[in-house]
């Protein structure tokens, strides 16, 4: 679910003192995404969807959710092969996903901040 090696590598990028800044700014805005997934999926907006996908997609894996990514990563692709259908069985699993990844990301990086 979360690739370790990646989050110790956004960590010394930006520093353990501001990850836990960033960290959960980008789970606000993650789960932002995953809410405004659902609510384009029910218009049928494909265009929005495409647009959080990847915005998504991009953010999960800096972020080290690999699994998330890689989902958001399948939605995007669905919905640029117009599969509507696809990419709406795709949203369920980015929403499956986006909660136990972003609560295993905040533990992670609230452990190993406070260990420093």
């Amino acid at each position: 679910m979360m690739d370790e090696d990646a989050v110790n590598r956004f960590l010394d990028d930006v520093g353990r003192e501001n990850a836990l800044v960033l960290v959960p700014l980008f789970i606000e805005e993650a789960s932002a995404r995953v809410a405004r997934l659902i609510a384009a999926s029910i218009a049928g907006d494909i265009e929005a969807i495409v647009a959080d996908a990847h915005s998504l997609k991009s953010s999960a894996r800096t972020y080290g959710l690999s699994d998330l990514g890689n989902a958001a990563a399948a939605l995007e692709r669905e919905c640029r092969a117009g599969q509507l259908d696809a990419a709406r069985s795709a949203i369920v699993e980015i929403e499956r996903l986006s909660g136990p990844s972003m609560e295993s990301l905040m533990m992670f990086v609230n452990g190993v901040v406070t260990e420093s």
